[in-house]
């Protein structure tokens, strides 16, 4: 009796690792033929996303639309902060500015930032700076309004950044708030990565 065998290849396509790949001028992304090609960005808030050079206390709405982001705060826009305007707060981690919610006091509980994704983000991590107040937080949600992850600020003092991370995936925005109203914090390098 002859035996015959039928050999069977399957392929599937990868659907993980959204976050490999990518820089910061937008370029780059997924890799070896995956049908998700995914692009990491990084907003240093001294740039728009065509090079040109931010200003001091310019207002920051949709700038970054083409890198599917924007920023909110309730009563108005959020403002490009540089250290001559906040000498011992707003310390840029990378200079010469960072993101703030006013000249003074940057962003204070009564304006919680909203980053707001155009497509959902996956790999984020950004700087806080200045962070002098016990409640502040970041809290990650997903498009149905699902909390997806929530991390505290650390109480570090006058101008020390503190590196804020998720495992999140599929971010629709992320929410960041502080405890009080006179010490307020600012933000710099936000770097996500967008799969589509």
């Amino acid at each position: 009796m002859k035996t015959e065998y039928l050999t069977l290849i399957m392929l599937i396509p990868f659907l993980g690792g959204c976050g490999s790949g990518g820089g910061g001028d937008g370029s780059g992304g997924g890799g070896g033929g995956n049908p998700i090609v995914c692009t990491t960005y990084t907003i240093n808030f001294d740039t728009d996303p065509q090079g040109n050079a931010l200003v001091n206390q310019q207002t920051l709405s949709n700038e970054y639309a083409a890198w599917d982001v924007t920023f909110s705060l309730p009563s108005a826009s959020p403002l490009i902060i540089d250290q001559a305007t906040d000498p011992g707060d707003a310390v840029p981690v990378s200079s010469p500015f960072l993101l703030g919610g006013n000249a003074n006091t940057g962003l204070s509980m009564t304006e919680p930032l909203t980053i707001q994704y155009l497509n959902a983000a996956t790999d984020i991590q950004f700087y806080i700076v200045d962070s002098e107040s016990v409640g502040g937080s970041a809290t990650f949600y997903d498009a149905l309004n699902n909390v997806l992850d929530v991390v505290a600020f650390q109480v570090l003092g006058s101008g020390v950044a503190q590196l804020i991370s998720t495992p999140a995936t599929d971010v629709d925005r992320i929410v960041l708030t502080n405890n009080s109203a006179s010490d307020g914090f600012f933000i710099d390098n936000l770097r996500y990565a967008i799969c589509l």
